[in-house]
C-alpha cells in the first residue's frame, strides 16, 4: 500500500531554504501545499520550481482564501493554523503534515523514508505522530542562500533531561475537523488521537547566520507579530532573548555534534527501554506487536514539574519492586538515565491507564 501524504507548509520570506525544505519532503515521498503569508522576497519564484513536481498549489494568505486583511501585515498564527485546518479538509490524503519551512522531518529507521515510516505506523494501528525537535544555531557565518543548510549548519541545542510537552504535528485525516490553533500549532488535536511510541525526528534551522538572524528578527519577525496574540496570549516569546548589536552566533562547546544515525539510535533506544521496564515490572515477555495501540498511546513525553516528578517516582518505586540502585544516576547523567527516568513515568502511567487504579 502507498499513502498519500501532504505537508501543508506556511511561509513568510524564506527564500534562502525554500527549495530546500520543499525538496527534502518531496525526496521522501511527501507532497506539499504552500500557504504564503505576503512574502516579499523570492520566496515564492524559488518554490514555483517545484509546482508539478510534488508541489500541489501556492496559496497566497490570506487573499485567496478570504481571510482579514490585517494577516497581510501582521503575523497571526491563529488564522495561519486554522486556514490549515480548512486545507486538511479540502484537500484529499491519508495523512497530514504540519509544518513550517525551516523545519527538516526524518524517520526514526533508516531504511524508511518519512512517507513509509508514517505508513508503518498506519499499519501497527496509531494516527498521530509526536517528535523530538533539535534546534539548530550558526557558529559561524557560512551558510549562504540557496545551499545546503544541513551541511552548514552541524550543531544543536543539547536538550534538558524532559523535552517539554509532546509536539504532534503528524495525523491521519479523520474526515473531520482537527484542531491545531488552539495549541499554538504544537498539538493536533482530535477525539481518539494514538499517538506513536516512537517519536519522529524534527530538524529546526530558525536562524540561519548573524545577518539572516539580525534581519529576521528585528526586521520580520518582532514588528509583525500580532499584539494580540503577543501581549494577550503571550505567544511568539522565542526571539525575545536576542538583543540588537549583539553576535546571535553561538559557541561550538555549547552545542552538540549533530549525527543522523546517532540521533535515530536514541528514539529507538528510548521506545525499547520503555518496553523492557514494562516487562520487568508486570513479570511478562511483551513486544510492540502484542500491546494495543490505546496501552501504548501512554509512552509520550510529559511535562511534568519536579515536585511532580518525585512524587511520581517514589510512589512508583514503592509498588513496583524495582530497585532504586538500579535507577541511581551516576555522576555524569547521560542518555541513557534519562530515557530511564522517562521510562519510569510513562509505565507509570501505562498502569494507571490500563485500570490499575494507582494514587499518588
Amino acid at each position: 500500500m502507498t499513502i498519500k501524504v501532504v505537508s501543508i507548509m506556511s511561509v513568510f520570506n524564506e527564500d534562502d531554504i525554500i527549495s530546500q525544505s520543499i525538496g527534502h519532503l518531496i525526496e521522501q515521498g511527501i507532497e506539499v501545499y504552500l500557504l504564503d503569508n505576503c512574502s516579499t522576497d523570492n520566496t515564492i519564484e524559488e518554490a514555483s520550481k517545484w509546482l508539478g513536481k510534488g508541489l500541489l498549489h501556492i496559496e497566497k494568505f490570506p487573499d485567496d482564501a478570504g481571510y482579514p486583511n490585517e494577516n497581510q501585515k501582521s503575523f497571526i498564527l491563529q488564522d495561519i493554523l486554522k486556514r490549515k485546518e480548512e486545507i486538511a479538509q479540502e484537500i484529499k490524503a491519508d495523512w497530514f503534515i504540519n509544518s513550517d519551512v525551516d523545519e527538516f522531518q526524518f524517520s526514526p529507521w533508516e531504511n524508511l523514508n518519512l512517507n513509509q515510516a508514517i505508513e508503518f505506523v498506519d499499519e501497527l494501528g496509531f494516527n498521530a505522530i509526536n517528535h523530538k525537535r533539535l534546534e539548530f544555531q550558526p557558529v559561524n557565518n557560512e551558510f549562504r542562500p540557496g545551499s545546503d543548510v544541513m551541511s552548514h549548519i552541524k550543531y544543536f541545542t543539547p536538550q534538558p533531561i524532559f523535552c517539554g510537552p509532546p509536539l504532534v504535528r503528524i495525523w491521519k485525516n479523520q474526515n473531520a475537523p482537527v484542531h491545531l490553533a488552539r495549541s499554538g500549532g504544537h498539538l493536533t488535536e482530535f477525539p481518539g488521537a494514538l499517538r506513536a511510541p516512537i517519536r519522529f525526528l524534527m530538524l529546526h534551522y530558525c536562524i540561519r547566520s548573524q545577518t539572516h538572524g539580525e534581519q529576521k528578527i528585528f526586521k520580520e519577525r518582532l514588528n509583525r507579530f500580532s499584539k494580540y496574540e503577543k501581549d494577550e496570549l503571550k505567544m511568539h516569546p522565542h526571539y525575545n532573548t536576542y538583543l540588537k548589536n549583539e553576535s546571535i552566533l553561538k559557541r561550538v562547546d555549547d552545542l552538540e555534534l549533530f549525527d543522523l544515525n546517532r540521533e535515530r539510535a536514541k528514539l529507538l533506544s528510548e521506545f525499547s527501554k520503555n518496553l523492557l521496564y514494562f516487562n520487568k515490572i508486570n513479570q511478562v515477555s511483551y513486544n510492540f506487536f502484542d500491546l494495543t495501540p490505546k496501552e501504548l498511546n501512554t509512552f509520550i513525553n510529559k511535562n511534568y514539574t519536579d515536585v511532580e516528578f518525585d512524587k511520581i517516582l517514589s510512589r512508583f518505586l514503592s509498588i513496583s519492586g524495582v530497585s532504586q540502585e538500579v535507577l541511581e544516576p551516576e555522576e555524569n547523567f547521560d542518555l541513557n538515565h534519562i530515557n530511564d527516568y522517562r521510562a519510569i513515568i510513562e509505565i507509570y502511567l501505562m498502569k494507571v491507564n490500563l485500570g490499575q487504579n494507582i494514587d499518588l
